[in-house]
């Protein structure tokens, strides 16, 4: 922690994921994971950041910046602000898409985390880690109840088959099939994991989906486009249902099986042809 002082007031700036609050979270990932930078959410960063209420942040921001100060004190407090706008600018700059350790131990369990890039990861893993993403960040259910299915969902033991990397069928993933039922039940234990670890591991999540999201048009802006319109990760279920009923990649259960980077690339090629389609319908009936 990094203590400073405004206005006459001390406050201790976090330097890193793990020294940030958990009940700061919620809203900090939200203005970093999902709005776009601005220097509206770089001023609620920085509110959240001194744990200021919207009340207090409006009389702080009339002592820096009233009507009565000169232009020269305005733009000196301006560059205050800036510095400790500098002192958190790690939250938006550090490369959280990188493992932060290989495994975590609950009740004896080792739970291995998720490969980098999501490389092995399946849709139904994905469309259910997020939601529960989501679902802390809106703080639907107060707590940390949804960070712990969410820990318990990318975080699983590794598979205890013998031979199970000779399969052909293996897919490079150490960690046992996804299976949301023991996710759920043993979300439970995971209330006795260190806080620093989940925080971790919630955080590199937050930054793999936002970098695997930007890297497909289909997601149009990130975590921002997954069009939820009633509740979180309302368009990736819409997508779970149409492919399944169109039997792409086979029934619901193999859907959710299939890896997302074969889903998202199916979905991003049949919106390119379905523009193509409407662009050769437009020029027919233009002739």
């Amino acid at each position: 922690m990094t203590e400073i002082i405004l206005a006459g007031e001390k406050f201790q700036i976090p330097a890193s994921w793990e020294e940030v609050p958990i009940k700061k979270l919620p809203k900090l990932l939200e203005a970093i994971f999902v709005k776009p930078e601005s220097p509206e959410t770089y001023h609620e960063v920085l509110r959240l950041v001194l744990g200021i209420s919207e009340t207090t942040w409006g009389k702080f921001c009339y002592h820096y910046f009233g009507k009565t100060l000169s232009d020269e004190v305005k733009n000196q407090n301006a560059e205050a602000l800036h510095q400790v706008l500098t002192l958190v600018s790690w939250m938006w700059t550090d490369d959280m898409t990188t493992k932060p350790f290989e495994s975590v131990t609950v009740k004896g369990i080792e739970l291995l985390l998720f490969d980098e890039g999501f490389v092995n990861m399946s849709f139904g893993e994905l469309s259910d880690g997020y939601i529960h993403l989501q679902a802390f960040v809106k703080q639907l259910v107060v707590g940390d109840e949804r960070l712990n299915y969410l820990i318990a969902t990318v975080c699983r033991p590794r598979r205890s088959e013998a031979f199970y990397m000779e399969e052909a069928s293996w897919n490079g993933d150490h960690r046992t099939p996804y299976n949301p039922h023991w996710s759920k039940a043993f979300a439970k234990e995971l209330e006795q994991l260190d806080t620093a670890q989940k925080i971790a591991i919630m955080v590199y999540f937050a930054s793999s989906v936002k970098s695997v999201f930007e890297q497909y048009e289909i997601m149009d802006n990130g975590i921002d486009g997954v069009g939820e319109d009633d509740y979180p990760g309302q368009g990736l279920i819409k997508n779970q249902h149409l492919l399944a009923e169109k039997g792409i990649f086979g029934d619901m259960s193999r859907t959710l099986s299939a890896n997302i980077h074969d889903v998202f690339l199916f979905l991003e090629e049949h919106r390119k042809d379905l523009k193509e389609q409407l662009a050769a319908q437009k020029q027919q009936h233009s002739i």
